[in-house]
């Protein structure tokens, strides 16, 4: 519960910038390919997934801004059996954006994660949920471009890379591609 209200308070915040000109907000949305790494996963396949929330985007000069974002996302891999795992996490990542020319930027920073829930399906067998080991909280950093052909939306490429281990005793972290569109929503009049 500490963790949602920590979420709420810093989407609250990211929100309370909307009234100024330099920010705008929309939904967010796309694919997500991704697969753990690391000693205990030497040949684990990608799996295929979704993302989806929202976003808000804070410029604080030409150059420099903040690019904040709520998300809904699914994660997993899938072993050498064929068994497929796939992770739920609500993520907050906080990045910062350096523009590289009018409509291109570049983002990186954390991206917290919270454990919603999972399953674990092995071939002719039923969903199982998972393990109880995994941890409940995630980080990553991403790395990131975002395209602007106009200023109704976006198009964005990220990379998310896990810092720690998904579970106590496997030596294995996140490794998450994402390819998203961006729909921004109208300002609000002044």
């Amino acid at each position: 519960m500490l963790h949602f209200r920590t979420i709420l308070f810093l989407l609250c915040l990211s929100l309370s910038f909307c009234t100024c000109g330099q920010t705008s907000s929309g939904l967010t949305g796309g694919l997500n390919l991704s697969t753990l790494y690391g000693p205990d996963m030497v040949s684990a396949q990608w799996k295929k997934g979704f993302h989806a929330g929202f976003f808000v985007r804070h410029q604080f000069n030409y150059v420099a801004g903040l690019h904040t974002e709520l998300l809904a996302s699914t994660r997993g891999f899938i072993d050498l059996n064929g068994t497929r795992f796939q992770f739920i996490y609500a993520s907050l990542p906080v990045l910062a954006s350096l523009k590289l020319n009018r409509r291109t930027d570049l983002l990186f920073g954390p991206a917290p994660g919270l454990f919603i829930g999972g399953m674990q399906t092995e071939k002719g067998k039923e969903a199982a949920e998972l393990m109880p080991a995994l941890r409940r909280a995630d980080l990553s950093l991403a790395l990131g471009m975002l395209f602007r052909p106009n200023d109704r939306y976006h198009l964005g490429v990220r990379v998310n890379s896990g810092l720690f281990p998904v579970a106590n005793g496997w030596n294995a972290q996140h490794l998450n591609a994402q390819l998203s569109l961006g729909i921004y929503l109208p300002q609000l009049p002044r």
